[in-house]
């Protein structure tokens, strides 16, 4: 019989932020048809309850509440194995009602505070918490091995199992491209990280009559980015939309640009891929460890021109499977996890 598994996220996708945690989703939604979980996001609203699913707007909770949220829940179900999605302080009260009642847990990791440059970062109180937390968890799944070396440099006996995300999509011959090749790029929109502005500049120095370059994503530097881009009569921003719309619009485009400070994976490049787009990312980037020869790889803004010039003189590469990637088998590996834990 199939163990009751109790899922407990900081991110998830709602009404107000639908691009948010669309990873952390995929990973709950591919164990179970309907999977039992709570979510604390952050936004200020009621709480939306799902099939076996409750998402809570954190903004406004405290510790204190979402611990009581979680012993709720977790008397009522009674859960064989608890699964945590992405560290927070909040979470390690309820990882110690766990040790309490003999209940064990897992985590994923999805947060790019634990890549390797970032931990010097952490207060010694966090980082005390963090190691903790790690070391008695029944597992430590990081999505990407770069990932993994930071929980273990914090966590030395932290038992590490690297899961990379689900990467969904496929080529989809019946959606018509643009007129001319285009560029997107889809992250949030958020220039200290993902670098917008600097892709916007280097668009420039492009023969721009030849070729589009397209935005997609919301966040905190939307409206810059659109001031910015307004002069531009070949650059789209299109704001925020769900997974689902880029999946649909990717096979529009000709090379998808992801070009952060870093990512713990960055899931886009490898969807574009299955959509037959080239995808240019850096080779510091989780999901370079899948990489085909679909993926061009750019370390600093001179190769990124090469590579961007490059990707538009040849044609599409094709698709790619990433069948280890898909929903199965990401779940597969999860049950039997679950399977295999007292």
């Amino acid at each position: 019989m199939p163990k009751t598994i109790l899922h407990v996220a900081k991110w998830f996708p709602n009404p107000e932020d639908p691009q948010n945690g669309v990873f952390v989703e995929k990973h709950i939604n591919s164990t179970a048809e309907d999977p039992h979980y709570i979510a604390f996001v952050d936004f200020a609203g009621p709480p939306i309850e799902r099939k076996n699913g409750t998402i809570y707007g954190a903004r406004v909770m405290s510790a204190t509440a979402k611990f009581a949220v979680f012993v709720a829940k977790f008397n009522q179900l009674k859960p064989d194995l608890v699964h945590f999605h992405c560290f927070t302080p909040d979470i390690v009260p309820m990882a110690w009602w766990c040790k309490k009642d003999g209940t064990p847990y897992i985590h994923s990791e999805h947060w790019s505070g634990f890549l390797p440059d970032n931990l010097d970062k952490f207060s010694l109180h966090k980082r005390s918490l963090a190691s903790w937390y790690f070391r008695s968890a029944e597992r430590v799944l990081p999505v990407s091995s770069i990932l993994a070396k930071g929980i273990k440099s914090i966590s030395p006996k932290a038992k590490i199992t690297v899961l990379p995300n689900i990467v969904d999509g496929k080529l989809d011959a019946t959606i018509e491209k643009r007129p001319v090749k285009s560029f997107c790029v889809v992250a949030d929109i958020h220039f200290s990280n993902k670098k917008q502005d600097l892709l916007l500049e280097v668009f420039k120095m492009l023969d721009r009559v030849k070729f589009e370059m397209h935005f997609y994503g919301g966040g905190p530097d939307l409206e810059r980015l659109k001031k910015l881009a307004s002069p531009m009569l070949n650059v789209y921003v299109h704001g925020r939309k769900t997974n689902a719309e880029i999946l649909e619009a990717l096979p529009q485009h000709h090379a998808l640009i992801l070009f952060s400070n870093y990512e713990t994976f960055g899931i886009t490049p490898l969807e574009a891929r299955k959509a037959g787009l080239w995808a240019i990312m850096k080779p510091t980037f989780g999901a370079a460890d899948y990489a085909d020869e679909g993926c061009l790889m750019a370390n600093n803004e001179v190769e990124l021109v090469e590579q961007m010039e490059k990707a538009m003189a040849m044609p599409l590469p094709g698709p790619a499977a990433f069948e280890e990637l898909s929903s199965e088998s990401i779940g597969n590996r999860l049950n039997e996890l679950y399977e295999s834990l007292n």
